[in-house]
């Protein structure tokens, strides 16, 4: 699985120690410019700080960073949890060339403790440093939390005459009743937009990408518990080379 890959779309791994030592628990997930990027958030009235700023930094241009922790979900923890998730993006952009407003925050684990945020400053070079195409399988693994095997796969297609790579990855084993719990998803192509007219935040109803997302991902349960951190999130990263684009 070590050769997963996408043009325009790079992986980085560190190990911040968010719950315990030793263990991939960062990920940094970079996009090239030029890429479209939208998304499908949890339906869930109460949202974690990660959420309320995705949410935001995706709707008002194209992301360029994704930064994902797991161990720790930064939810139900207020205003110390908003400035520690604020705080994220910014370390992100000063370890690259975007902006805050550029990078999507993601976190999954343990409620109601304030992200440690001085952790993953600390580790976020060795993350940026680690920055490969090829890293899709190690991330997998560093974004599980009480998920007891990584869930990555890759499928080639034909559309319109154009032959495409498909590349995603997801993680959650429980709280995912519909509506769009507790799971985080990443889904990256090269397919392009096909001619479909892409927005930051919004790949148009008519996108397969997002109408499928939609119609089947939101039926998927397995304890009929909803969480309010996650934005099953299913992101779709499309890429009009050297764009990519995520769900």
């Amino acid at each position: 699985m070590d050769d997963f890959s996408i043009p325009g779309i790079r992986l980085g791994v560190a190990q911040a120690g968010i719950k315990y030592e030793g263990r991939d628990d960062l990920t940094l997930i970079e996009i090239a410019e030029g890429s479209h990027t939208a998304a499908v958030f949890t339906q869930n009235a109460f949202r974690a700080a990660p959420v309320v700023v995705a949410e935001r930094h995706v709707a008002s241009q194209d992301a360029r960073y994704l930064l994902i922790n797991s161990g720790n979900a930064n939810a139900g923890t207020g205003q110390a949890g908003m400035d520690a998730c604020e705080r994220s993006c910014v370390a992100v952009a000063t370890q690259t060339s975007a902006q805050a407003r550029h990078v999507l925050p993601f976190s999954t684990g343990v409620i109601g403790e304030v992200l440690p945020i001085a952790k993953i400053e600390a580790v976020l070079p060795n993350a940026v440093g680690d920055l490969t195409a090829t890293n899709w399988n190690r991330a997998s693994r560093a974004i599980m939390t009480t998920d007891t095997r990584p869930k990555l796969r890759r499928c080639a297609v034909d559309f319109k005459g154009q032959s495409c790579e498909i590349v995603g990855m997801s993680k959650g084993s429980g709280m995912i009743q519909p509506n769009m719990a507790t799971m985080l998803g990443f889904i990256a192509t090269d397919a392009g937009t096909f001619g479909l007219q892409a927005t930051p935040g919004n790949l148009g109803t008519g996108t397969l990408g997002v109408r499928y997302l939609w119609v089947r991902y939101p039926r998927v349960a397995s304890d009929t518990r909803k969480s309010w951190n996650k934005y099953p999130w299913v992101r779709y990263l499309l890429v009009n080379y050297p764009g990519v684009t995520w769900v």
